[in-house]
């Protein structure tokens, strides 16, 4: 029996949750960081925020897909959503909740796919 049918599943759910956390994360940081910060100040609220976040939002989906793999992919991808945020929010003051939230699940899928091409990158060179 192919492994292939459950790699595919557990991909798409780790990306699906990667793209939610981000989304969360890039919302919340949106929200509660004011527009008027300091560009550098807002990157690292909004790094702490992200990674706040990511803990339970890892507790919550890990029954379903695991604890690792999610874990390393939402940390990353929340902590560059919560940075995204802010400097978007700071270069153009007019951008809305919704946007902000689309760059964070953008943030989540690219994060998604970096860390499966990654793994894709380490497992093909160990398999000689």
């Amino acid at each position: 029996m192919s492994q292939a049918p459950a790699r595919v599943r557990y991909f798409l759910g780790d990306l699906g949750a990667t793209a939610l956390a981000g989304t969360l994360a890039a919302a919340a940081a949106a929200a509660v960081i004011p527009a008027g910060w300091p560009i550098w100040w807002g990157m690292l609220t909004g790094m702490l925020i992200g990674s706040l976040l990511s803990l339970p939002f890892t507790l919550a989906v890990s029954p379903l897909l695991g604890m690792i793999e999610p874990m390393l992919q939402v940390m990353s991808c929340c902590m560059v959503a919560g940075m995204m945020a802010p400097m978007v929010a700071a270069s153009h003051p007019a951008t809305s909740l919704l946007a902000i939230a689309v760059l964070g699940a953008g943030c989540g899928v690219a994060t998604g796919v970096a860390v499966y091409l990654a793994d894709w990158a380490l497992r093909s060179s160990g398999s000689e």
